[in-house]
């Protein structure tokens, strides 16, 4: 997922069919390295949902690593992951369900599912700018390069030309 600075995301998951084999959910930034793990062990419930803030803008990347207690394990395991930008179900000050009613709650969380797009929308607007600028400074040394390469080949054949005509005068071709 592609996530602004200090943006939330929010992974819900679901792994049904667990023969009993723990695992890991990891988040890794856009550098690689992973910067929050969660474990995820065969008796937690089958369903969860676990949120990271993001420190660096860029791709960051979830992981599901299981580890087998045989060296040739090879049971294919079923996960259920959902990726999400921003918690849509709090806000930013989560209040408890005995304080708040239903319709106050979701139009929180609408607020902040609004804002989570509107952090979005300024990420990759800068991401193109950046996009543009880079393939603007490409596209003028491009040009200079060509350029000079034009330079260069009429500058040979100047010379070639010049040589021609005296080696043709040489010869009496002309």
């Amino acid at each position: 997922e592609n996530v602004p600075e200090h943006q939330a995301i929010t992974v819900k998951y679901k792994h049904a069919d667990n023969p009993g084999v723990p695992c890991m959910l990891l988040f890794k930034d856009p550098r690689g390295t992973q910067v929050f793990s969660k474990h995820v062990g065969p008796d937690d419930q089958e369903h969860g949902k676990v949120s990271y803030l993001a420190q660096r803008a860029g791709e960051h990347r979830v992981c599901v690593h299981c580890t087998g207690s045989k060296w040739f394990h090879t049971a294919a395991l079923k996960w259920e992951l959902t990726v999400d930008m921003a918690d849509t179900e709090f806000a930013r000050t989560p209040a408890l369900k005995e304080n708040i009613k239903g319709v106050e709650r979701t139009l929180l969380a609408t607020l902040g599912r609004a804002e989570a797009i509107s952090a979005e929308n300024e990420y990759e607007k800068s991401a193109e700018i950046e996009f543009r600028d880079t393939s603007e400074r490409m596209n003028s040394h491009v040009m200079w390069v060509s350029l000079f390469i034009m330079a260069i080949e009429g500058a040979l054949v100047g010379w070639q030309i010049m040589h021609l005509r005296a080696f043709f005068k040489r010869e009496k071709l002309i």
